[in-house]
């Protein structure tokens, strides 16, 4: 089972990078090392470098900003600083917090289906990210409390990648937080961790929202089940709905035609929960399944070639149309069920499946992946792809096995964006012990 960071030792400290926990990079070393290559941090600081970032959206409703910015921080930290998720993440909603006095609100606006006011990006979206380097600087100048990685983080090991590929532009998005408490101090529930992979298609709004927001709506979900009445399984479900809900709302409102794909899994010391629309998947490498030499798929496709999905979209009122040499759904889509999409509506469903499986002693690696990865691999080319990364490379590079998949992929003539998120169930070190023994036997 995965263990809490309190009950790990040095030695499995060390296995995962890091000495101890007072020798851990605190926000502001990370923060240091992001912005040391401008030309003079100082001068950085000074002058407000200039980070040119063109606004996802031309407006925003009020009760979608905090989300939506904090998002859009995180992303250039990561994607240009090349910073930590978990600094990115909270670099992004206190930098939010400070500044949304910025955009004429006194604090996070709920969501009310009926109202529906919005800020303009246009005029305030550059002077916000211009700001990134002046609140880089209070951090590093104490003036903002510093922060160290919250031990919680290290309870699900994990190794994410995102890449364009051959594709001119990037549509997938993610979300990987092995504990809710970084973001949510008050989360009722720091012992589960949500990862989720979103591939865009028609655009990269609906993949974008989706990353963005659906952290804080399955935090929300957990908050009202303080008394634990629902489920993992049941919240997860939830909190999927709610997150389209609010989705189909500004799809509507602001004239969307994009939609994603989604694969996300909310897992505690007790079970895994999986929730997907499309065909995004979720693969389990299990030590009882090595003697077939590959991992195990767990969501079925929705996808036009589903038989079940076909008859549905068929009783909705749908067309199944062959458009270069593959089904379609009413001649646009190959994928059953989307967030957004809401053109396509019922026949693209935004309906989750979910399914449940309760963790064992059996259970070493969960990958989420988009079809990037998964048309240019199947359960045992993945297998296969682990195995080697394993034998190849030392346990200290365990974060690096997701960039590891994507490479590959992109190598392997992918096509399309390429996305994986690789959650370790176990210590590294024990899917190491596993795999490197196996390749000695053989």
């Amino acid at each position: 089972m995965a263990t809490q960071h309190e009950e790990l030792d040095p030695s499995v400290l060390r296995g995962l990078g890091v000495a101890n926990q007072a020798s851990m990079k605190s926000l502001s070393e990370h923060v240091y090392e992001a912005f040391e290559d401008e030309e003079e941090l100082a001068d950085s600081f000074q002058t407000g470098a200039v980070i040119r970032q063109r606004p996802q959206f031309t407006r925003i409703p009020k009760h979608d900003v905090f989300e939506d910015v904090a998002f859009m921080v995180a992303e250039h930290l990561i994607n240009v600083k090349m910073t930590p998720n978990w600094v990115a993440y909270i670099f992004g909603n206190r930098y939010i917090s400070q500044e949304i006095k910025q955009l004429g609100l006194d604090e996070k606006q709920p969501f009310v289906e009926d109202i529906y006011d919005t800020v303009d990006t246009s005029s305030w979206c550059k002077k916000l990210m211009n700001g990134i380097p002046s609140f880089a600087e209070k951090i590093l100048k104490k003036e903002l409390p510093d922060t160290d990685l919250p031990r919680e983080w290290l309870q699900f090991p994990v190794s994410n990648d995102s890449r364009k590929g051959k594709r001119k532009s990037q549509e997938d998005r993610y979300i990987s937080m092995p504990t809710l408490k970084l973001v949510f101090p008050d989360t009722s529930r720091s012992d589960v961790g949500l990862f989720g992979v979103f591939d865009g298609h028609n655009g990269a709004e609906c993949s974008t929202y989706s990353a963005a927001h659906l952290a804080t709506e399955f935090n929300d979900v957990l908050k009202q089940n303080a008394e634990g009445k629902r489920s993992l399984e049941e919240s997860l479900q939830t909190s999927v709905v709610r997150l389209e809900h609010r989705l189909f709302v500004r799809c509507d409102k602001e004239q969307w035609r994009s939609g994603s794909t989604a694969v996300v899994m909310a897992v505690d010391n007790d079970e895994m929960s999986f929730a997907w629309l499309g065909d995004s998947a979720a693969f389990i490498l299990k030590s009882s399944s090595l003697c077939q030499r590959q991992v195990d798929k767990i969501p079925v496709d929705h996808s036009t070639s589903n038989k079940s999905e076909a008859e549905r979209v068929e009783a909705d009122g749908g067309q199944l149309l062959y458009i270069g040499g593959e089904l379609r759904v009413n001649g646009v889509l190959n994928v059953t069920r989307a967030l957004g999409d809401i053109g396509g509506r019922p026949m693209v469903s935004g309906a989750p499946e979910i399914k449940t499986l309760k963790r064992s002693v059996d259970d070493y690696l969960v990958l989420l992946v988009c079809d990037g990865i998964t048309d240019a691999f199947d359960n045992e080319n993945l297998f296969q792809i682990v195995e080697a990364f394993v034998n190849d490379n030392p346990l200290e590079d365990y974060e690096e096995l997701a960039q590891y998949i994507c490479m590959n992929a992109i190598r392997n003539h992918s096509e399309d964006n390429v996305t994986c998120i690789a959650v370790y169930l176990k210590h590294p070190a024990e899917l190491w012990k596993l795999l490197v023994s196996i390749f000695i036997q053989r």
